[in-house]
């Protein structure tokens, strides 16, 4: 049986995507070149697991450039209201934590989205990492990161890696852990038997 369970947050656990999709958009009309807004369409429908700064890397926006689009974006992003965990997420994620799984989160949001969302349901405190890519983009180094807390040489095959798009699933395969894709076979995580993986 797996150990340990590491969860993307944004079209895993919550519905959010249409909502900073329009944010996003918004923001490149109103302040950048209306050129850009196909591009970035195109890179929210195929890669949105990237962060902001894969984003304007991918506009070719240079660095000093990028922090400063990325910076303001994810201070809109902090102030979405109204969003819904998929259904029977909650409970799942306390029942995971009472059947003594370590819970982990890695992100592609800001550190205050998160921590917002998570506390707002009362459930921050079952995870024993929440990893932001403000601070660190999404990458292999959150998954290195929960193996040092881990403290478990068998991380890797301890563990199942739920997240709903395939970079999530290149990140997992490269480290040799299962991989859950939450919108291929299931709807919700709540459908899904972790002891069974």
């Amino acid at each position: 049986m797996k150990k340990y369970i590491i969860f993307d947050l944004d079209g895993t656990l919550i519905y959010s995507e249409v909502q900073i999709n329009k944010i996003i958009l918004e923001y490149i009309e109103n302040n950048l070149w209306e050129d850009y807004l196909d591009s970035t369409r195109y890179f929210l429908n195929n890669m949105k697991w990237g962060t902001l700064k894969y984003l304007f890397e991918y506009l070719w926006i240079n660095n000093e450039e990028n922090k400063k689009h990325s910076d303001i974006l994810f201070e809109k992003l902090k102030q979405i209201k109204n969003i819904e965990f998929i259904e029977w997420t909650i409970e799942k994620i306390k029942e995971l934590k009472n059947n003594w799984f370590m819970l982990f989160l890695s992100t592609g949001n800001s550190t205050d989205f998160a921590n917002k969302i998570l506390k707002d349901a009362n459930i921050d405190i079952l995870f024993e990492k929440i990893m932001w890519s403000d601070i660190i983009p999404k990458s292999n180094e959150h998954i290195e990161i929960f193996k040092e807390i881990a403290w478990d040489e068998n991380f890797y095959k301890n563990s199942v890696s739920v997240w709903d798009w395939q970079k999530e699933e290149q990140i997992a395969k490269e480290k040799n852990i299962d991989f859950v894709h939450i919108w291929d076979t299931y709807k919700s995580i709540a459908q899904i038997d972790f002891k069974k993986i």
